[in-house]
């Protein structure tokens, strides 16, 4: 199971990291190209890449190979618009300027963990610092603000020496967006029939709840409906699924309160 924690890393000068990931992602690109185009292998990608990109590390192409081996692999023969359609288009009508066009082409990164090593050797959390590695033997810190919500899998996380990924999305010109994520074992299912039980059917435009008591009579049916997920967008129908399973939750919830009164 995947354990996320998000934060926040603040600066006024922003220039080594931005330098990293303008690097980074024309590798990427490279990458994509070599598998797109020249149908090469992995490793010929990566000695490719290596000689090219002097600059990144052994780890940091790596990863770069792996992000362009699995756009090739998700997307087959579709074109690939590096920054988005949407951004590209406003760029080509006149709507944003070059220098913003690439920095919505070149605004985040993604550096995995070291399972081996612990942790992960490019971008390291150390206490309440993110130090990156930004060229051979330099670094650069920057401080890392975690909400509350989030301090308590931060500590556990450092504690344990898990490996973890990064992924950093720049907001603006001072601000990054934190993303970690890490394993952690799924919890072992605990099922208790004292209270009753509600069953979950799922279907292409809503979920279905029964609520049976515990000797196993049905108390009632109700369904949670919302069209819109046979035609949003991936992000709509994402953000309309998460509400639906909320609504359950809540039924599920009340349900026991019903149940314990």
């Amino acid at each position: 199971m995947i354990q996320v924690i998000h934060g926040e890393i603040w600066s006024e000068d922003f220039t080594q990291l931005n330098d990293l990931i303008k690097s980074f992602q024309s590798c990427v690109r490279f990458c994509y190209n070599r598998f797109h185009k020249e149908q090469l292998k992995f490793n010929d990608v990566r000695k490719a890449a290596k000689a090219k990109y002097p600059m990144l590390n052994t780890r940091q192409v790596s990863d770069a190979v792996m992000q362009g081996q699995a756009l090739k692999t998700r997307h087959k023969d579709k074109k690939i618009i590096f920054g988005g359609r949407k951004a590209w288009d406003e760029y080509k009508a006149g709507n944003l300027t070059k220098e913003q066009w690439l920095k919505q082409r070149d605004k985040q990164i993604y550096l995995r963990g070291d399972k081996t090593k612990k942790g992960n050797l490019n971008a390291r959390l150390i206490g309440d610092t993110l130090r990156m590695t930004v060229g051979t033997r330099q670094w650069v810190s920057y401080k890392l603000f975690v909400s509350e919500k989030f301090q308590d899998n931060l500590k556990e996380l450092l504690k344990s020496e898990k490996a973890y990924n990064i992924r950093l999305v720049r907001k603006d010109d001072h601000h990054f967006k934190v993303i970690i994520d890490y394993q952690v074992e799924a919890p072992q299912p605990y099922i208790n029939m004292s209270n009753g039980v509600i069953g979950v059917d799922t279907n292409i435009d809503r979920i279905a709840v029964a609520s049976v008591s515990k000797d196993g009579n049905l108390i009632e049916t109700k369904s949670f409906i919302n069209n819109r997920i046979l035609y949003g967008s991936k992000d709509k129908r994402d953000y309309d699924l998460g509400c639906l399973v909320k609504q359950v939750i809540q039924y599920a919830k009340r349900a026991k309160q019903r149940c314990c009164v």
